[in-house]
C-alpha cells in the first residue's frame, strides 16, 4: 500500500524525530551516570550534557511543529484507505505514490498515473485533448476534472470499455489543516506539495445518459415519421405542431405551416362532419399539390392545455384496398399480441361465466400453470379459491348494474402455491363488445394482475421493525421505573440492617431481601443493555465463565421440561466479546431450539477449540485460517428443511407465520449480525425430525493477553465536567470486602465518613418517586444532615424563593415537567457554589452528553444503597 518514499511522509518524519529525541535523552542520562561514576571528567561531561539538553529541546520543538501535520495526514489517509467506491491516490511532485487505497492499487497495478492513462486511453480526439489537459494541470499544479474513456484487458480489475471521472487536486499539509495550493506559502509549495487523484467509474451514468438521448431521438423519430399526419392547433385553429409526414402530405416545410390556420391547407370536401363517440369530429379533406388533388380522412378531438382548449388531429391518406386492409389488420393483430404477451403484468380476458378466453404468460406464471394453453377455455374457479371468485363475480355484477360509467376496480387476493403464499393485486376492468362503453355492451372482464408479495412482506417487516423499536423503548422505560423501586427496597433494607445486629433472627431475612433486590438490579441492567440503554464494550473473557454466570438465566429461558446440558471444553483461549451480545446469541438459539422441540427435549451447549488450517469461504466473505473457540448449540427438535437452510438468516424470515407467540423472524438474523461483528462465522447442520446444530466460531486470543489484564481495574470511563473535575468516580471492589450470600456488607464501614461542619450543611432533595425520596431523606437526616425534600422541580424552585441556604442538590434526572438537568441549571443561576448530585436509572454513559457543561456535578446510578448515597454525598461535599 505504501511506497519506499517514506522520508517525505509526515508520520514517518514524526517517527524519526521521536526516535532521535529518545536517543538524546538516553545520551543525557548516560552522561549524568558517567559524571557520578568518574567526576574527573567534570567539564567535558557537563558540556556534553548541556549540548544533549539543547538538542533535546530543539527536537521537541520540531516534534510539536510536525505532530499536528502527521495527525492530519493520518486522518486523511484513513478516509482514503477505507473508501471502497472511488480510487484515491496521493503522489508527490515527482509522481511517486505516497498513499493509495486497495481499489486504486488493483486498478493502477503500481503503474504511474499518467502512464497508466496513456496506455489504456481510448484513442480518439476528445480523449487525447483531455489527457493533455490532465498532464498540463499536473505539471502546473492546477485543479481539474476530466472524464476519460479507458479500455482494459481481461486481466485487470475492470474489463472492456469504461468511463472514469478523474479529479486532480493539489494540496499541502500545514499546521492547521489540509488546504488548497493557492493558500500555501512559497516554502510549502517547494517542499510540502502533494497531488490528490481520484478515479470514479461513471460508466453506468454515461450509459444511462446515452440511453436517454437514444430514447428521446427514437420518440421524436416515432412521431415524426408515423404513417399518418399529426397536427396540434391552438384555440384559434392556428398550427402549433405538425410531424414530418404531414409536411410531406402538404408539400410544405414545417416553418411554412406553423402559426397559420389549418384550413388554409386542409380543404374540407364537405361541410358535414361526423361526430365521434368519444368527442371530436371526423371529416374528409383534400390537399392540392399543383394539378394533383389528394383526398384524406381527418379525425380530431379536443384536450385542455392550461386554461385553453386545444385541438389535435390525425390525417390519414391513401384509403386502403382489401389487400391493404388485410395487411393492416394482421399488423394491428401482431402489435396487439405483442402488447398482450410482453406486458410486465398478468392479463386475462373472461366472459360473464368466468371462462378464460385469453391469458398471457405472466398471469400463467403467477397461477403456477405450465402454459397458457392449459388455461384457455377453462373456468377460473379451477385456479382460485371461492373467496377470490366471489369477489370477481361481485365486481362484474357491479359493472353491469352501475348507473354511471363503469370504472376500473382493484383488490388483493391470497394465492397459495407450493411452499409459499403469494399476495396478488388484481385490477378488474369491464370488457365491452363494441366501442360504445356502456353497461349494455359488457360481455365480460379484463383482469390485470400484479404480484405484490414482496411489497407486502416489506410493509410487514417495516411494521414489525417499528414494533420491535417500540418494545425496546418500553423495556428501557420499565427498567428505569423498576430501578426506582429497587432503590427504595435496597435503601430501606440498609436502614433495617443498622437496627438489627447479626445475632438478631431478622438479620438474615433482611440480608436475603437485599440480596434478591441486588439480583433484580442485575436483571434490570441486562434489560437496559438489551434495549440499548447501556453501552456495549467488547472485552477479553473466558467463554466458560460467561456461560457459568448466565446458566440460571438460560435454564429459566428453556424451561423445566427441556434437559439443558453443558459440556465445557478444556484449555480454551479467551475471546473478545461483549458479554451481553454473546448472551443474546445464545438466548436466541435456545429460544429457537425450544420452539423446534415443542418445549420438550434435550438441549446441549458445548465448547471446544478448533483450528482452521486453510481459509474458509463464508458466503461472499473469506475467513482467514487460525484458531477459533467453537460454541455448539444442539437440539433434538424437528430440524430445518433443506429449502429453508439458505434463508434462515434473512431478517423476518419465519416458517411459523400467523402463529401467536411464534416470534418476529429476527432471532437468527440478529445472531448472524452479532457473530459477524465479533469477526466470527456460523455453520448450520440439520436433519429433519432428528435435530439441528448451530456452530459458532469466534476468534481465539492469546492467554497471555488475559493474564496481563488487571481484574481489579475498573473499565468504566471517568466523566468530567467542563472544568475537568471528576463527575463519576467508579469505586473498585476491595479484596477485603465482606461478602455474605453475594451481598457486600463492607459498605457499612464508610458510614463514619462525615464532613467536619455537617451541622451547617443543608441538602435540597428532589425526586418524584415518594419511596426513593423518603428513604434518602431518612438516611441523610440520620447521618446528621439537614434535608429539605420536594417531589418535583417546580416545588424545589418554589422553595428557593424563600430559602437559598443549601450547599448540596440531589435530584432525579427524569421527572415530569422540568427534568434534573434543567433544574440544575436554574439552581446554579441562583446558587453558583452549590454542589449537585444527579441520580438516574439509566447508564451514565447514555446521559453524559446531557451534563457535560454543568459545574460542581457528580452522578449516582440507581439503584443505590445507603452506603452508596452517604459516600457520594461525602465525596461531593469534600471535593
Amino acid at each position: 500500500m505504501f511506497t519506499d518514499k517514506e522520508d517525505i511522509r509526515p508520520d514517518k518524519i514524526l517517527e524519526k524525530r521521536l526516535l532521535l529525541l529518545v536517543l538524546m535523552l538516553t545520551l543525557t542520562i548516560l552522561s549524568i551516570g558517567f559524571l557520578f561514576a568518574d567526576p574527573s571528567f567534570l567539564r567535558p561531561i557537563i558540556l556534553a550534557i548541556f549540548i544533549f539538553i539543547i538538542l533535546s529541546i530543539y527536537i521537541t520543538i520540531t516534534i510539536l511543529q510536525s505532530g499536528e501535520t502527521a495527525i492530519l495526514y493520518g486522518g486523511l489517509a484513513n478516509e482514503i484507505l477505507k473508501n471502497k467506491k472511488i480510487c484515491y491516490i496521493i503522489t508527490d511532485q515527482n509522481q511517486n505514490v505516497i498513499l493509495q487505497n486497495e481499489l486504486a492499487k488493483e486498478l493502477l497495478n503500481n503503474m504511474p498515473i499518467l502512464k497508466f492513462l496513456r496506455n489504456n486511453l481510448v484513442n480518439d480526439e476528445p480523449n487525447l485533448q483531455k489527457i493533455k489537459e490532465l498532464e498540463y494541470s499536473s505539471q502546473n499544479l492546477k485543479e481539474t476534472t476530466q472524464e476519460l474513456a479507458l479500455k482494459f484487458d481481461n486481466k485487470m480489475l475492470f474489463s472492456g470499455y469504461e468511463w472514469f471521472r478523474i479529479k486532480l487536486r493539489p494540496i499541502i499539509l500545514n499546521d492547521t489543516a489540509i488546504e488548497d495550493l493557492n493558500q500555501a506559502s512559497i516554502f510549502d509549495k517547494k517542499y510540502n506539495i502533494y497531488k490528490l487523484w481520484s478515479f470514479e467509474n461513471i460508466t453506468s451514468e454515461k450509459t444511462l445518459d446515452s440511453i436517454f438521448k437514444d430514447e428521446r431521438r427514437s420518440y421524436y423519430n416515432f412521431l415524426n415519421f408515423l404513417p399518418v399526419g399529426i397536427f396540434v392547433l391552438n384555440k384559434s385553429n392556428n398550427v402549433e405542431y405538425i410531424n414530418k409526414t404531414l409536411s410531406i402530405m402538404l408539400g410544405r416545410s414545417k416553418e411554412d405551416v406553423l402559426g397559420k390556420n389549418i384550413n388554409e391547407f386542409l380543404l374540407k370536401s364537405s361541410q358535414e362532419q361526423e361526430k365521434l363517440p368519444l368527442g371530436g369530429f371526423q371529416y374528409t379533406a383534400y390537399i392540392k399539390l399543383g394539378t394533383k388533388i389528394n383526398e384524406y380522412l381527418v379525425k380530431t378531438d379536443y384536450f385542455k392545455e392550461g386554461e385553453d382548449i386545444q385541438t389535435r388531429g390525425i390525417v390519414i391518406g391513401e384509403i386502403p384496398t382489401n389487400i391493404n386492409l388485410k395487411q393492416n389488420y394482421q399488423e394491428i393483430v401482431s402489435q396487439s399480441n405483442s402488447i398482450f404477451n410482453l406486458s410486465p403484468f398478468g392479463m386475462m380476458l373472461l366472459d360473464k361465466d368466468l371462462t378464460i378466453k385469453r391469458v398471457n404468460q405472466q398471469f400463467t406464471d403467477i397461477l403456477g400453470v405450465p402454459s397458457p394453453s392449459q388455461l384457455q377455455n377453462n373456468y377460473l374457479n379451477n385456479y382460485l379459491d371461492e373467496d377470490s371468485i366471489s369477489k370477481i363475480k361481485k365486481q362484474i355484477n357491479s359493472f353491469m348494474s352501475d348507473k354511471d360509467k363503469p370504472q376500473v376496480a382493484y383488490f388483493d387476493l391470497n394465492l397459495k402455491t407450493k411452499n409459499q403464499n403469494k399476495i396478488l393485486r388484481l385490477y378488474i376492468s369491464p370488457l365491452f363488445s363494441s366501442p360504445l362503453q356502456i353497461k349494455e355492451n359488457i360481455k365480460g372482464a379484463i383482469l390485470f394482475c400484479l404480484d405484490t408479495t414482496e411489497q407486502k412482506n416489506l410493509e410487514t417487516q417495516f411494521a414489525q421493525a417499528q414494533k420491535m423499536q417500540a418494545m425496546g423503548q418500553l423495556a428501557g422505560g420499565i427498567a428505569h421505573d423498576f430501578n426506582n423501586l429497587l432503590t427504595a427496597m435496597i435503601g430501606f433494607s440498609d436502614l433495617l440492617l443498622q437496627r438489627h445486629n447479626p445475632k438478631d433472627p431478622s438479620h438474615a431475612d433482611i440480608i436475603q431481601i437485599k440480596q434478591n433486590a441486588n439480583c433484580a438490579a442485575e436483571l434490570v441492567r441486562q434489560l437496559l443493555q438489551f434495549s440499548r440503554k447501556q453501552p456495549l464494550k467488547p472485552e477479553l473473557n473466558s467463554i466458560t465463565e460467561i456461560l457459568l454466570n448466565y446458566t440460571p438465566l438460560l435454564k429459566r429461558t428453556v424451561g423445566d421440561q427441556i434437559e439443558l446440558i453443558f459440556k465445557h471444553g478444556e484449555n480454551l483461549n479467551p475471546i473478545k466479546v461483549d458479554q451481553v451480545q454473546l448472551l443474546q446469541v445464545v438466548l436466541n438459539l435456545c429460544v429457537n431450539a425450544k420452539d423446534a422441540m415443542n418445549r420438550k427435549g434435550k438441549l446441549i451447549i458445548q465448547t471446544q477449540m478448533e483450528k482452521l488450517l486453510e481459509p474458509y469461504h463464508f458466503g461472499a466473505e473469506t475467513i482467514d485460517a487460525g484458531s477459533f473457540v467453537r460454541l455448539d448449540v444442539t437440539d433434538t427438535g424437528c430440524g430445518i428443511p433443506l429449502e429453508n437452510l439458505s434463508r434462515i438468516f434473512e431478517p423476518f424470515f419465519s416458517t411459523k407465520q400467523n402463529i401467536v407467540g411464534s416470534g418476529t423472524g429476527l432471532g437468527l438474523a440478529t445472531v448472524y449480525g452479532i457473530v459477524r461483528q465479533m469477526e466470527g462465522f456460523i455453520k448450520v447442520s440439520s436433519t429433519v425430525d432428528v435435530g439441528t446444530t448451530f456452530s459458532i466460531y469466534l476468534p481465539a486470543h492469546s492467554t497471555k493477553e488475559l493474564q496481563f489484564k488487571n481484574p481489579k481495574q475498573t473499565l468504566s470511563k471517568t466523566l468530567n465536567d467542563k472544568k475537568g473535575r471528576a463527575v463519576l468516580t467508579p469505586t473498585p471492589k476491595k479484596d477485603s470486602d465482606k461478602i455474605i450470600l453475594g451481598l457486600n456488607l463492607s459498605a457499612t464501614d464508610n458510614l463514619n465518613l462525615t464532613p467536619k461542619n455537617i451541622e451547617n450543611i443543608r441538602i435540597l432533595l428532589v425526586d418524584d418517586e415518594d419511596s426513593v425520596r423518603t428513604f434518602a431523606q431518612k438516611a441523610l437526616r440520620k447521618k446528621g444532615y439537614t434535608v429539605v425534600s420536594a417531589n418535583s422541580a417546580e416545588n424545589a424552585l418554589e422553595t428557593l424563593k424563600t430559602d437559598k441556604n443549601f450547599q448540596l442538590l440531589i435530584t432525579d434526572m427524569v421527572m415530569p415537567g422540568l427534568n434534573g438537568i434543567e433544574l440544575s441549571k436554574l439552581i446554579l443561576e441562583q446558587i453558583p457554589d452549590i454542589k449537585i448530585i444527579l441520580a438516574s436509572g439509566y447508564s451514565e454513559d447514555i446521559l453524559k452528553g446531557e451534563f457535560a457543561n454543568i459545574e460542581n456535578m457528580s452522578f449516582i446510578p440507581k439503584p443505590f444503597s445507603l452506603s452508596d448515597l452517604t459516600q457520594k454525598v461525602y465525596e461531593a461535599l469534600e471535593e
